[in-house]
């Protein structure tokens, strides 16, 4: 990965980091997360905006289900819970991301 597109990556995958900490839903971090690996694969050239490789889907799904767990465990504490649901969405997109820039560079 050159630094041109190390930093397209790190601002593709920060903008999505923030949507996704603000959000912090089921629904909106799948979407955010997709949207935020499609604009990676055009970073490295690869159209994925159709056909997403099983790989990425996996992960994408991984991560949403466990967010979804760790909203289950603790969204019922009223303001720790929100912080924690937040940063957590947050942290599973950044890792979702650096995983499919990495998946892309590999090709």
């Amino acid at each position: 990965m050159n630094i041109y597109e190390k930093q397209q990556c790190e601002t593709i995958i920060n903008n999505a980091k923030v949507k996704a900490g603000i959000k912090g839903s089921k629904i909106s971090l799948s979407n955010i997360m997709r949207n935020m690996v499609i604009e990676i694969g055009y970073v490295f050239g690869y159209d994925v905006s159709q056909n997403m490789p099983s790989d990425l889907k996996t992960e994408i799904l991984a991560f949403t289900v466990g967010s979804s767990a760790n909203r289950l465990l603790t969204g019922w504490i009223p303001i720790v819970g929100k912080a924690v649901n937040n940063s957590s969405a947050a942290l599973c997109t950044e890792e979702v991301g650096w995983k499919a820039a990495n998946f892309f560079d590999s090709l």
